[in-house]
């Protein structure tokens, strides 16, 4: 968020009007977020649950998403005619007239504000899809072959280089070297911002697969993007271990309880499966602290009368760690569940302890 950062830096300066910029922008990145979480969980599901009635609101979130597009573009207009023209020059309200009248006027503008003055086929796109959308009646009609819905490349594209822009405009701001002076840096926090970096660098289009219908009952049973992704969707360490024991299992967990908190730890994560008539539930703790690990056994027995399970196991991951190389735990667990009470693998670093009960 170097925009909002740079924003806030020249804002102490005693320009109110910055501030509320550098506010605005964020809060549009932030919504941006929240949609790019739906959006994907969405399409997460689609392998397990179709419903011609959800295509309505993932419409009603393209549509939104691209409205919040333009939005944060409107707010750069407004740095760009603040900082780089002078007063009432310049368009202010709105990007495409900024970047009409830049096309138009590029000397009008301080020199490292000209960067708006040239053809910008990312927003053009922008601009041309919220227009049809706002202006003239259109909606956003979204098809599905039940493994994609097809948008999200282009959304990906898109914000990918609103965003550059952003760190563009937040250079001609106030340079990187000169924010360095200043004590704080100001960046975006909240529960829905890892969709947007899941969006960014690792969403790839699905491919029909066996997995992909396992992960699809993964994110269902987890009830939405945030919980998945406190877990570690799509491809950190606890969503790795609930996949690898669906994928054993032959089967994704039918019930779940996911409590999110604001440590990030996970505490307490239970996952219920039914395999071959049996019963069987994980619960997933991060810990390192080998004297927590003494009344384990109560707690199993307490996770089983819970969940009426015929077998239970608790996960307990050493903190800072990552999925062991070459470890089988998850297969190792998941075969003991149908054997008597012993306890499976060993506490690797960053690794796993399973502890099965009978």
């Amino acid at each position: 968020m170097g925009l909002a950062d740079a924003l806030f830096c020249r804002a102490q300066q005693g320009d109110g009007h910055l501030e509320e910029l550098a506010r605005a922008f964020g809060y549009d990145v932030l919504n941006l977020a929240v949609l790019a979480g739906r959006l994907l969980w969405y399409e997460g599901v689609t392998p397990e649950m179709w419903r011609s009635h959800d295509l309505i609101p993932v419409g009603v979130d393209v549509e939104t998403y691209y409205v919040m597009l333009q939005c944060a573009c409107d707010i750069m207009a407004d740095v760009v005619a603040t900082l780089g023209a002078r007063r009432g020059q310049a368009p202010w309200e709105s990007f495409h007239k900024l970047n009409q009248w830049a096309l138009r006027n590029p000397k009008r503008l301080s020199a490292e504000f000209r960067i708006v003055a040239t053809k910008l086929p990312w927003f053009d796109k922008i601009n041309s899809q919220r227009t049809r959308f706002v202006h003239r009646g259109e909606k956003y009609h979204v098809a599905t072959n039940r493994v994609s819905f097809g948008m999200l490349p282009s959304l990906r594209d898109l914000t990918a280089a609103m965003l550059d822009f952003s760190e563009q405009l937040g250079r001609s701001v106030l340079s990187e070297v000169d924010r360095k002076r200043f004590p704080e840096k100001r960046v975006i926090d909240g529960v829905y911002v890892p969709a947007l970096g899941h969006l960014l660098t690792k969403y790839r289009v699905p491919k029909k697969s066996k997995v992909l219908k396992l992960a699809a009952q993964c994110l269902l049973v987890c009830g939405g993007y945030v919980e998945a992704a406190f877990i570690g969707y799509p491809d950190r360490y606890w969503w790795e271990v609930l996949l690898r024991i669906s994928c054993a299992l032959n089967a994704g967990p039918f019930a779940a309880n996911v409590p999110v908190n604001t440590s990030g730890e996970v505490n307490g994560c239970v996952f219920v499966f039914s395999s071959n008539g049996v019963r069987c539930a994980f619960i997933a703790y991060d810990q390192g602290e080998p004297r927590w690990l003494v009344d384990i056994a109560n707690r199993a027995v307490l996770l089983q009368a819970a969940y009426n399970a015929d077998r239970a196991a608790i996960i307990v991951r050493k903190m800072n760690g990552a999925v062991p190389q070459g470890s089988t735990i998850w297969e190792d667990s998941v075969r003991n569940l149908r054997g008597p009470e012993r306890s499976c693998g060993q506490l690797h670093e960053g690794g796993a302890l399973g502890l099965v009960r009978n």
